[in-house]
């Protein structure tokens, strides 16, 4: 193998190794939004099962937009 094959075999490698570490931190970024997303679901479920659970007479109840 010549030294100008290996120097190219090299620099891809080079690169790949970069882009690998790069698409590991945006996996790693995407992974925290969706555990953040996750525990928002949980905890919106549990704000509604409760709001569920109260037996409100909504005519007591102000509208959304106030």
């Amino acid at each position: 193998m010549n030294d100008e094959r290996l120097v190219q075999i090299e620099t891809k490698i080079a690169f790949l190794e970069h882009t690998i570490d790069e698409l590991n931190d945006v996996f790693l970024d995407v992974r925290a939004q969706v555990d953040r997303i996750e525990k928002a679901l949980v905890e919106a479920k549990e704000q509604l099962e409760a709001n569920a659970n109260n037996n409100i007479d909504p005519s007591f109840q102000k509208p959304p937009h106030y």
